[in-house]
This record gives C-alpha cells, sequence and structure tokens, in this order.
C-alpha cells in the first residue's frame, strides 16, 4: 500500500469524500479515532513534508470534524427554519388567494355600487314622473269635479226651462 508520511493512501481517499453536512455521529467518531491514531500525520508541519497537497488536506478534515459539530448543534434550528420556510410559503400562497378573493369582492361590490346608482336614477325618474301623474290626475280630478258642477247646473237650467218652453 502507498503511504504517505504515515498516511496510507486509501486513507485520504477516504477522507477526500468526507462530507460534514452528511456525516452521521458513527462516521465522524471513525474519522476523529483516525486523527488521534495517527496525530503527527494531521500535524500541519508533517503534512506539509510529506506533501504539498497534505498539509490543507489535513487542515480540511480537521476542520470539517468541528464543523459537524457546529452542524450537529443547528440542525434542529435548520429543520425549525425549513418548517417555518415551508408555512411561510403555504402563508403567502393563502394570501394570494385571499388577495385574489378581495379582488372579485371589490369587483363585485363596484358592480352592485353601479348597479345600485342606476336603480337610483331609475327610481328617481319614476317618482318625477309619477308625481307629474299625479298633478295630471289631480287636475283632471278637478276638471270633472268642476264638469259635474256645471253639468248639475245645466241640469237645474234644462229642469227650470222645460216649463217655459212652448214646444
Amino acid at each position: 500500500m502507498l503511504y504517505i508520511g504515515t498516511i496510507k493512501f486509501c486513507d485520504f481517499i477516504l477522507l477526500r469524500s468526507f462530507d460534514a453536512h452528511r456525516i452521521n455521529p458513527e462516521s465522524r467518531q471513525a474519522v476523529e479515532k483516525l486523527l488521534v491514531e495517527r496525530k503527527e500525520s494531521f500535524d500541519p508541519k508533517n503534512a506539509r513534508r510529506a506533501s504539498v497537497a497534505a498539509a490543507p488536506l489535513a487542515s480540511w478534515v480537521t476542520t470539517n470534524v468541528k464543523y459537524s459539530y457546529v452542524l450537529e448543534k443547528i440542525r434542529p434550528l435548520e429543520r425549525e427554519q425549513s418548517k417555518l420556510y415551508e408555512n411561510m410559503k403555504l402563508t403567502e400562497q393563502q394570501i394570494g388567494k385571499l388577495s385574489s378573493g378581495l379582488t372579485d369582492v371589490d369587483k363585485t361590490v363596484s358592480e352592485l355600487k353601479n348597479q345600485l346608482n342606476t336603480y337610483t336614477k331609475e327610481a328617481a325618474e319614476i317618482e318625477i314622473h309619477l308625481n307629474k301623474v299625479q298633478e295630471t290626475i289631480s287636475a283632471a280630478g278637478g276638471l270633472v269635479g268642476k264638469l259635474n258642477d256645471e253639468f248639475e247646473r245645466w241640469k237645474q237650467q234644462v229642469q227650470y226651462l222645460k216649463p217655459h218652453t212652448l214646444l
């Protein structure tokens, strides 16, 4: 097997695929065990002596182990954030639906206002016409009353003139 310093080449391949976002506690413990067992290999000076690429890789591995602890601590917060984000999206959708519904209600109210204005105008015109008709009926009633009085007066004159006429 190929060794770089005191670390096997296949260990480097394994460490290179290490991702702190996807690590579970068992994997982290395995890497930490490797860091303890081969502590001198992860020392920046020793790693640099072994290879130019080994020093940054060793630093990257130790940093990812530390970072995995941070991720483990914030994982519940990330889940909560994800839930809150989903709730926010649902709320935004509901707001969109309600806004659309409100727009429809505003449109209906506007149409009903226009219809009410039309009916109010028509009612006012009908009332004006009705008042004119009532005035005409009242005037006609007054004329009929006067004609009736005139008819009665003529009738009395005819009664009075009948005996005085020669025919």
